[in-house]
């Protein structure tokens, strides 16, 4: 596509692409090319496509010198040979939100740089806004005995600007940065999640070993200011592909000036779990626990307003790192920083909200849900207060906007008291596909809602089809109805 003046795509689902031929034998952008102009891409589904040749970037969308939105997309299983699974920007502005972007991956490195760059997107020059997205299942190297480095599982940003929020990161792999990796960009990560991403490192063609560093992020230089504040990150991994030595910033590697703080970092292994690699980085205000090689490496050092102590998080195994009012994390970050109730600043990517004296979690990391079979979810209810609380629990669920069941119970809680259960639910097979909503709603006010994508049984007829169009729904955004965090922003 060339200059597309205010153009718009929206509602179709593009696979098959194997991209467009631009420079150099080099072919970009397996389901869209755009260079130059403006466009607003929304509800599409990239699926399968392929940018084979050796130097080929952009799976599923390349994007040249454009100005773009992307909103309520999904991009799955999309390949290119070289960089940017599912999209290469280059010297663009490009904002993306609502979207999920699961198992794109990148092949054989070594193209013009000898790399293999960004499992889901690599930016280059281009200014970078994500928002509320989840990034699962990325890999950028397929043959670790090989001498090539590869950089961020997730994202992969060259100088430009880049800026990550309410978003979360799952099961990356990369040489350096399993979930981002930055050099030369200024910008931010900022509530946000990063889970069991990896850096697993290599050796190069003279045997150097050179092991993973930054199991979750790895942001080395900038030209500007960088803030990595108010995210969490649980059991992300950096070492060695052989012998599993320890690598260094098991969840952090920061070089680049400016601030990493308000982070719950939590259960990280493969070196100490935070590497400060710049005198001009700043921190503080973090949480830390579990984590097998110690807190910091290089420059960092415990900060005496850093905190040890378990997080307490709300479903750890259904990848709920929401917190409950017991957490070492509530009202201890920064002071400078206000959450949305007005309090001090919790530490991680989910605040409190203490205006509710009682709180109700719904928790599920698989969002598909099957006709025919009984699926469960996790309930936790929080009483925050000093003293014993009788709740009236309600829950929900509706399909489509049509309501189908309805269970009530009412709930006694002790002084701070968190309570757990599991809600099970027989789905009938003749409620057909679509969209099943489960809500919790507290006779004290407060809101939550699950959402999940209702298919063919495995094996039933349609089941393959149907799975297929919400692979792009790997991990059920937790939403709260009544949200409990705040504008949170660095104060360094």
């Amino acid at each position: 596509m060339g200059p597309a003046a205010n153009a718009r795509i929206h509602g179709f689902t593009v696979t098959g692409g194997g991209g467009y031929n631009w420079i150099y034998s080099r072919r970009a952008g397996g389901g869209c090319y755009v260079e130059g102009g403006e466009l607003v891409i929304s509800n599409c589904l990239f699926t399968q496509n392929n940018v084979t040749p050796p130097l080929s970037a952009g799976g599923a969308i390349a994007l040249h010198g454009a100005v773009a939105m992307l909103e309520h997309c999904s991009f799955v299983e999309n390949f290119a040979k070289e960089d940017g699974g599912a999209g290469e920007f280059l010297q663009s502005d490009v904002h993306i939100e609502d979207c999920t972007f699961v198992r794109n991956r990148i092949g054989f490195p070594g193209g013009l740089d000898g790399t293999a760059d960004g499992g889901a997107i690599y930016s280059v020059d281009t200014n970078l806004f994500i928002e509320r997205c989840i990034f699962a299942d990325h890999e950028t190297k397929t043959d670790w005995y090989l001498p090539y480095f590869s950089f961020g599982g997730g994202i992969c940003a060259w100088d430009g600007y880049l800026e990550v929020m309410d978003s979360r990161f799952v099961n990356g792999l990369a040489t350096h940065g399993g979930a981002i990796w930055a050099s030369g960009a200024a910008g931010s990560i900022n509530r946000t999640v990063f889970a069991q991403n990896r850096a697993i490192g290599t050796a190069n063609e003279y045997h150097l070993i050179f092991p993973g560093e930054g199991g979750a992020v790895s942001w080395v230089s900038s030209s500007g200011n960088v803030n990595v504040t108010n995210s969490t990150f649980v059991d992300n991994l950096a070492h060695y592909h052989i012998d599993s030595r320890a690598g260094d910033g098991a969840a952090i590697l920061i070089g680049a000036e400016g601030f990493c703080g308000n982070n719950s970092i939590v259960e990280n292994v493969g070196g100490p779990a935070v590497a400060i690699a710049s005198r001009t980085v700043r921190w503080g205000y973090q949480l830390f626990h579990g984590n097998a090689d110690g807190e910091y490496s290089r420059y960092g050092f415990i900060q005496p307003v850093d905190v040890m102590g378990v997080p307490e998080f709300v479903d750890p195994e259904e990848r709920d790192y929401r917190i409950t009012s017991g957490s070492k994390a509530l009202d201890v970050g920064h002071p400078d920083v206000v959450d949305l109730d007005g309090t001090r600043s919790d530490i991680g990517a989910h605040a409190i909200d203490q205006r509710y004296p009682v709180h109700a979690y719904i928790s599920r990391s698989d969002s598909v849900l099957e006709l025919g079979e009984t699926e469960e979810w996790s309930v936790t209810v929080d009483n925050i207060l000093p003293e014993s609380v009788v709740e009236e629990i309600r829950i929900c669920l509706e399909k489509d906007g049509r309501q189908i069941r309805t269970v009530r119970r009412s709930l006694r809680l002790g002084p701070g008291q968190v309570w757990r259960g599991i809600v099970r639910f027989l789905v009938p097979a003749e409620l057909g596909q679509g969209t099943l909503t489960v809500s919790v709603l507290l006779g004290s006010g407060w809101e939550e809602e699950w959402r999940g994508h209702l298919v063919a049984a495995t094996g039933g007829p349609g089941s393959e089809s149907s799975k297929t169009e919400v692979q792009g729904y790997p991990l059920s955004p937790i939403r709260c109805v009544r949200p409990a965090d705040a504008e949170q922003v660095s104060p360094m």
